[in-house]
């Protein structure tokens, strides 16, 4: 079996980060990102429901803070979706996760 030299893939995009920038400026783009997403989302809940979408906007705040309840309910979710990424950012940070899913199809991983 001939093996061949893969060539090294460049990534599709590649973020850098910004060593000196102003921090009126980072608030700014941080600002901007989320009222952008927040304009593409209402978007996308007119064409699905056909209604309002600050009207949405209000249901999900309603469901969130309603009554006391549900505000305990949603830091309870919260306080576990934050232990859970909590205990797998090691596992991140050390690169383990299981490769046999990349080394099934060939009889030799590459990585």
């Amino acid at each position: 079996m001939e093996r061949t030299e893969s060539k090294k893939r460049e990534p599709l995009l590649r973020i850098a980060k910004r060593g000196s920038i102003a921090r009126w400026k980072a608030w700014l783009i941080r600002a901007a990102a989320i009222i952008a997403a927040m304009i593409c989302c209402g978007i996308v809940s007119f064409f699905i429901t056909k209604g309002s979408p600050l009207k949405v906007y209000e249901v999900m705040f309603d469901g969130a803070f309603g009554t006391e309840r549900r505000i305990w309910a949603l830091l309870q979710n919260l306080a576990i979706l934050l232990c859970i990424s909590v205990a797998v950012t090691p596992a991140f940070k050390m690169r383990f996760w299981n490769r046999s899913l990349c080394c099934s199809s060939s009889w030799r991983c590459q990585a």
